[in-house]
C-alpha cells in the first residue's frame, strides 16, 4: 500500500506560487522550493511532476486565488462599477508593498513563457479570461444604456487589457498608488461617456 502524503497539497501550492512570484521561474530552484515548503524534492516531483508542471499548477492556483475569485465577486455589481472596481482593486494590489511586484501570470509572459509555446498559450488563455470579463461587462453596460451603444466593445476590452498589462509591468518599478491610478485614469474615462465619436463601428 502506498504511503499517504504527509502534507496538504493546497498549502504547498500556495507556498510554491509565492516563491515563483517573488523570484521568477528561472531563479527559483527545486532546492528553494524544498526549503520553503519543507517538503523534499522527490516528494514534490511525485506529487506534482517536474518543475514546469509544478509551475503550471502554481499559476492555476494563483489565477483562482487572485484573479478568478475577484471576477466572480465583482460580477454581482452593475457593469460599469464592475470594471471600475476591478481596475481599482488591481491598482491597489499592485501598489501594495507587502506583496511581490507585478502579477505572477504577467511576469511569466516576460520570462519563462517567452520560449515555451505551451506555457505561452496557457498564459494567453489566462489573460483572455480577464479580457472576456471586461468585454461582457461592457456589453452589459451598453445594453443597459450605461455607456454608448456605439462603443466598439472588443476594441475597448482589448484597450483595457493592454492598459492592465502595462500597469503590471510598471508596478515592477514600484511607482506608487498615485502614479498607477493616474496611468489607469484615461482608460477608465471611457466608461463615463454616453456618446462615442461617429464613424466607429460597433463590435
Amino acid at each position: 500500500m502506498a504511503r499517504p502524503r504527509e502534507f496538504q497539497e493546497d498549502e504547498i501550492v500556495k507556498t510554491v506560487f509565492r516563491a515563483f512570484w517573488r523570484r521568477g521561474y528561472a531563479a527559483t530552484s527545486m532546492r528553494d522550493l524544498e526549503a520553503e515548503t519543507g517538503v523534499g524534492t522527490a516528494s514534490l516531483y511525485n506529487a506534482f511532476g517536474d518543475k514546469r508542471a509544478l509551475f503550471r499548477t502554481a499559476l492555476e492556483a494563483y489565477m483562482d486565488a487572485h484573479i478568478r475569485s475577484r471576477m466572480r465577486r465583482l460580477e454581482r455589481m452593475a457593469p460599469v462599477a464592475r470594471i471600475d472596481a476591478f481596475v481599482h482593486e488591481v491598482v491597489s494590489a499592485l501598489a501594495d508593498d507587502s506583496e511581490p511586484a507585478g502579477c505572477l501570470v504577467i511576469n511569466s509572459v516576460m520570462e519563462s513563457a517567452a520560449g515555451d509555446r505551451g506555457m505561452r498559450d496557457y498564459v494567453a488563455g489566462c489573460i483572455g479570461e480577464v479580457e472576456e470579463f471586461i468585454r461582457v461587462a461592457l456589453e452589459d453596460a451598453a445594453a443597459q444604456g450605461a455607456i454608448s451603444p456605439d462603443l466598439p466593445v472588443r476594441d475597448v476590452a482589448c484597450g483595457f487589457m493592454t492598459m492592465l498589462l502595462g500597469l503590471h509591468v510598471a508596478a515592477k518599478l514600484r511607482p506608487g498608488l498615485c502614479a498607477l491610478e493616474s496611468a489607469a485614469r484615461p482608460m477608465l474615462s471611457v466608461l463615463r461617456h454616453r456618446t462615442f465619436p461617429a464613424g466607429r463601428a460597433k463590435s
